[in-house]
């Protein structure tokens, strides 16, 4: 039965309803005893959200369905190569089957194999080094700035009469020169 799992949820919304009221039931006798009028006194919901918190926020569900599709892009690109890959060895072992003399079979497996020809790359070795990390420019774009601030400040501590020079062409610098 697809519903199953709902049904059982709204059973247990039901058995919650009741626990409110009861505690509803208990708030109002207290209340009473300690002379709180009826239209002062605390009160307790139920409330059923059919959808988590972050599935509310249409921000949050953009976001996530952005994440998805990029993960199945990623899903679908691993996958293609990985087919082509197989394709490829395919082709190579019906050509080597089809060969017939020994010079040709040799010149085939001197050729350097594919990972010699185009080796997996890294991100690093791609974009090189950066100071700050890459991923904490990404996440914070002040984060620069916030270096800078921060060297400048070190450099005040250590010898406070001396300032850098790039501190002039700093547009959103905030700070006075010492």
């Amino acid at each position: 039965m697809p519903n199953e799992p709902l049904l059982f949820l709204s059973h247990s919304g039901v058995d919650a309803a009741v626990e409110v009221a009861r505690a509803q039931q208990k708030i109002a006798a207290r209340c009473r005893e300690l002379g709180i009028p009826k239209r002062f006194a605390p009160t307790l919901k139920l409330h059923w959200i059919h959808k988590g918190y972050d599935n509310q926020v249409k921000c949050r569900q953009q976001e996530l369905r952005g994440m998805a599709k990029s993960r199945i892009e990623a899903i679908e690109q691993k996958a293609i190569t990985e087919i082509e890959m197989s394709c490829l060895q395919a082709q190579t072992e019906l050509a080597v089957a089809g060969l017939t003399s020994e010079a040709a079979r040799g010149f085939l497996e001197r050729l350097p194999g594919i990972e010699t020809l185009m080796p997996k790359l890294s991100y690093s070795e791609v974009a090189g080094e950066a100071e700050p990390p890459v991923i904490e420019q990404l996440l914070s774009p002040n984060a620069l700035r916030q270096r800078r601030y921060r060297e400048r400040k070190a450099l005040r501590s250590v010898t406070p009469n001396v300032t850098p020079d790039d501190d002039d062409d700093d547009p959103y610098d905030d700070e006075p020169a010492a």
